[in-house]
């Protein structure tokens, strides 16, 4: 599937589950997020990010407790994959990454 592809699937969704085996957001997650999408995954890492992410986590309920919720109060999805969305943008965005990678070459010997 090409990217254009995926990503218009992603656009066609209403709820998105992703990784929910491993703990940790993989690229299609923030993809997902990114488009403001209800994302259902395991994730374990808030401590690494000093907050909670806001999606649906299976570390926390079983999925298909969460597509119920999702079901049952689409509001509340909806503002929480706005709150995804940011998230995304705050810690994952190009700039942030590039900026990260910058400090770490300064940091480098030479």
């Amino acid at each position: 599937m090409s990217s254009e592809g995926f990503r218009q699937q992603l656009a066609d969704s209403d709820i998105v589950i992703g990784q929910i085996c491993f703990g940790a957001l993989g690229l299609s997650d923030l993809e997902a997020m990114c488009q403001a999408k209800p994302l259902i995954a395991k994730f374990t890492q808030d401590e690494v990010y000093g907050q909670k992410a806001p999606l649906y986590n299976t570390a926390e309920e079983k999925p298909l407790r969460l597509v119920s919720r999702i079901l049952e109060d689409p509001a509340t999805a909806a503002k929480t994959a706005v709150a995804g969305r940011e998230w995304a943008q705050r810690f994952h965005s190009a700039v942030v990454l590039e900026e990260r990678l910058e400090d770490l070459y300064r940091e480098l010997p030479v």
